[in-house]
């Protein structure tokens, strides 16, 4: 049986053109994939090869793009310079994602209706619990 956990997935830079995105490339949140050896991962049917690099730890194995593959952080600060950049967050694992890794589970019914950035949402779930805790001190 495959292993597969919820990880933070962003792209640091294409191998084809030389450009560097090691401030805020492309970045997601989705389910890998392990293969036997713990060596590569699969996501969204592409592999990646694990290597050891600067800013980087994988290599896309078909185009030879590098990008930073690991574990999601409970405080939602995956990216490596905590850039504001929005990360999306795949459909498939959302739920489990505000509930088990960051602990969240009153976001879950906001993030299971809408796909706007995790930032966003967690911003406007604060100010709604800010104007109910405003409301329960009125009564």
């Amino acid at each position: 049986m495959a292993v597969s956990r919820i990880m933070y997935i962003e792209k640091k830079g294409d191998a084809h053109t030389g450009e560097s995105f090691l401030h805020g490339g492309y970045a997601r949140i989705g389910r890998v994939t392990f293969s036997k050896t713990m060596r590569s991962v699969h996501y969204n049917g592409k592999a990646y090869r694990k290597v050891s690099g600067y800013k980087y730890n994988f290599i896309e194995e078909e185009t030879g793009d590098y990008y930073w593959i690991s574990g999601c952080k409970k405080d939602g600060t995956d990216r490596l310079y905590n850039e504001r950049v929005p990360i999306q967050i795949d459909g498939d694992v959302r739920e489990e994602y505000w509930r088990d890794i960051r602990q969240l589970p009153y976001l879950t019914p906001l993030m299971c209706l809408c796909n706007y950035p995790a930032g966003l949402i967690f911003k406007l779930a604060h100010l709604q619990i800010l104007k109910l805790n405003k409301m329960a001190f009125l009564f």
